[in-house]
């Protein structure tokens, strides 16, 4: 499988797969979308959507719900009008960027599937998107979860 794209969503990226020595367009199943649906959705944010630097914490319009938002350095916010944890979901006292923030040594936007990758082997987990990065034998190698 390889990837390509610059979109800080895994899921916006082209995905193809070597079937009988050709190349085909691939779906990458089990990926979280925006809306929290699992499948390949793409919902790269509107124009203007996302704030210059990291929001964590600052409020957003509940028209932005569920909007998703990566950083250079690592930080994805998400605008939400609901957040869920273990112990379930429940409204936000007003809809709010919520962030995380992949740290090194993992590259903070989630690499391209067989893309070159150096130092030692190792995984990174992008739970963002479901998935995990695996350095391996010096390339990229996507490993899909399903979300808890």
């Amino acid at each position: 499988m390889c990837t390509w794209g610059d979109s800080g969503l895994p899921e916006c990226r082209t995905f193809l797969v070597c079937t009988q020595g050709e190349w085909m367009n691939g779906s990458l199943p089990g990926v979280v979308g925006a809306e929290g649906d699992v499948g390949r959705v793409c919902h790269e944010p509107p124009p203007g959507a996302c704030p210059i630097v990291s929001p964590a914490g600052m409020d957003c319009t509940a028209a932005l719900d569920h909007t998703r938002c990566q950083y250079s350095n690592g930080t994805l916010c998400a605008c939400l009008v609901n957040y869920c944890t273990v112990d379930g979901c429940g409204p936000l006292p007003s809809p709010e960027w919520v962030c995380n923030q992949i740290l090194p040594p993992c590259p903070g936007k989630v690499p391209n599937a067989g893309s070159p990758c150096t130092g030692p082997e190792g995984s990174c987990t992008y739970d963002y998107s479901s998935l995990s990065a695996q350095c391996i034998n010096g390339f990229w190698e996507w490993q899909i979860y399903s979300p808890t």
